[in-house]
């Protein structure tokens, strides 16, 4: 390689670099574009909560079941299955026991007959 091969390779790959930098901020721009919506204080685990109406034991399976959707029988043969496996179903279960709030009965509001 002679100097000038050298020089036109390293402009060549400065040329390069340039252009991925060109790149890099349009796509930048692109992304602060994008709105992003701040989480809710009330979404994801923090609403899991044990049920007071779908339980056996503790409310766990329930309490799961209304978060996700899945069948509270699922989350029951899953956590039984998790127990017959390695033992640490029992582990999780009383850990989701004592650690989960127990979801809090809202009475409905009265109605008001008129007379």
């Amino acid at each position: 390689f002679g100097t000038t091969d050298l020089k036109s390779a390293i402009d060549q790959k400065s040329m390069q670099i340039n252009e991925v930098e060109a790149q890099i901020n349009a796509l930048d721009m692109r992304l602060a574009e994008i709105p992003v919506e701040a989480p809710t204080p009330g979404s994801g685990l923090h609403q899991l909560k044990r049920s007071w109406r779908d339980k056996w034991i503790g409310g766990v399976c329930g309490g799961i079941a209304e978060l996700s959707g899945v069948p509270s029988w699922a989350w029951r043969i899953f956590f039984v299955l998790t127990v017959l496996l390695n033992g640490l179903g029992i582990v999780l279960y009383l850990l989701l026991w004592i650690f989960l709030p127990l979801q809090t009965v809202t009475p409905a509001p009265a109605m008001h007959e008129s007379s």
